[in-house]
């Protein structure tokens, strides 16, 4: 068997057994094969814009008015916001919210370092949701 039919098979022997990323470089005496184009950038990827948060306070009130709707929208809340059930009960008794403006208002409290309360009283003062809707 001749030098470049042994290399030959060698290269197709190792592709079967190790897949075409480890093939042995060409005999001696062979040009190199030119290195492969390079890809092709992925195209930017689009962000879908998110929904207003009014819109995401409704959803979350209308999943809570489903069956069994708000016993799965208090598990989530909870685990959201890593509050219990309780206090989140607790919280919408005393102001009055909906689960949905409960969430943002305690999003917003966590990330601002706002205190929950003073927040509460924006959204009742014409700064929350009545007036963006307005």
């Amino acid at each position: 068997m001749g030098r470049v039919a042994h290399a030959a098979s060698l290269a197709a022997l190792a592709l079967v057994l190790v897949g075409a990323g480890a093939v042995p470089p060409p005999p001696s005496g062979m040009p190199p094969a030119p290195p492969p184009p390079p890809a092709a950038p992925p195209p930017p990827a689009v962000a879908e814009p998110s929904p207003p948060l009014a819109e995401r306070a409704a959803a979350i009130d209308a999943a809570a008015e489903e069956p069994d709707g708000e016993r799965v929208v208090l598990g989530h809340l909870s685990r959201k916001l890593g509050m219990s059930a309780e206090a989140l009960r607790a919280q919408r008794a005393q102001t009055g919210l909906g689960w949905g403006d409960l969430l943002i208002a305690n999003r917003l409290s966590l990330e601002t370092h706002a205190p929950f309360d003073a927040l509460v009283a924006e959204m009742r003062g014409g700064r929350g949701r009545a007036r963006r809707g307005s």
